[in-house]
């Protein structure tokens, strides 16, 4: 009897011992997968292959072993009771209760005593011992290619970098940047002198019975960029007027866009409608008219916010 009350007595402490030292990563509830399932869907990787063998001991010490010889306990007592009137029960209950109390009290010190040695003896891993962590590897960084154009002796040389001015380059290939730089709208656009010009210079030569064709020239239409650079060819080869600082693409300083258009006769002769613009012009009913000039197949009109042209009526 006494040596029964001993066991109990050993059992409990080793229990009350592990279940304070301890500290399980897995707890009641939490999936043994931790990684790939509905609960927790994210991607599995390398470290979740440790964190599983951890649950696997965690859910052994923490649920089999416990759950486990609770119940061969109990089925050890039940062969007591039993055996009060069948002696071979009760044999068969003690060699149950012997052998889950030894299996028990074996799990128990082995943690106890590694706990002990390690707790004492090294520093670092005092009182944690059990847990890890693990760090999935990073990939490294790509370094970005070289860039420039290989000269014969293998080197690279070095692609000019951007210089954020109007004309650099560099902003070819990003056009609404060489707009910015310029200080001209982005996409190409009428300033709204211009259109209000245009609407004056057609109510004017209607009157006097000379229409305007359907087409208008103002921005460089065959040349985008040329619209961005303000006329100077830095992108295409040439620009469609010709002119730097032309005020089809807003002269030196404008910045709202085209200040000049070029007009066609709408069924009659050009020099009939140039001289029609150039009443309107004398008669001052278009004010935003700076110059008029007769180019054989047009007539160029800018407008007075335009700084490149000079105010005066040529060629009508």
């Amino acid at each position: 009897m006494k040596k029964k009350i001993f066991a109990f007595i050993l059992l409990s402490t080793l229990y009350f011992l592990l279940s304070t030292s301890i500290a399980s990563a897995w707890t009641w509830g939490e999936p043994l997968v931790p990684c790939g399932t509905s609960a927790n869907p994210a991607t599995c990787t390398r470290c979740d292959l440790f964190h599983l063998l951890k649950n696997l001991i965690d859910f052994g010490l923490f649920a089999i072993v416990p759950v486990g010889g609770t119940l061969l306990f109990i089925l050890a007592g039940i062969y007591y009771i039993l055996g009060a009137a069948n002696p071979s029960l009760l044999g068969r209950g003690k060699t149950i209760f012997e052998n889950s109390f030894y299996a028990i009290v074996m799990i128990a010190l082995a943690w106890l005593i590694t706990n002990t040695i390690l707790s004492n003896l090294g520093d670092n891993v005092s009182g944690n011992w059990y847990s890890f962590q693990c760090v999935n590897p990073t990939a490294l960084p790509t370094l970005p290619p070289p860039t420039g154009t290989p000269t014969p002796s293998g080197t690279v040389t070095p692609t000019p970098t951007s210089t954020g001015k109007c004309g650099d380059p560099t902003l070819c290939s990003n056009l609404a940047g060489m707009a910015s730089a310029c200080k001209v709208p982005y996409p190409h656009q009428n300033s709204p002198a211009l259109n209000a010009m245009i609407s004056c210079i057609s109510a004017g030569v209607a009157s006097q019975g000379v229409r305007l064709g359907p087409t208008h020239f103002t921005y460089d239409e065959s040349h985008d960029s040329c619209n961005f650079t303000r006329g100077k060819p830095i992108c295409d080869s040439t620009c469609s007027h010709g002119t730097t600082g032309s005020c089809h693409t807003g002269g030196n300083t404008g910045t709202q866009g085209a200040e000049a258009v070029d007009l066609n006769a709408g069924g009659g002769s050009e020099i009939a409608l140039c001289r029609a613009i150039k009443n309107i012009y004398n008669s001052g009913q278009c004010p935003g008219m700076k110059l008029v000039n007769f180019e054989g197949n047009h007539t160029h009109v800018s407008t007075t916010q335009c700084d490149q042209d000079v105010k005066r009526v040529i060629g009508c």
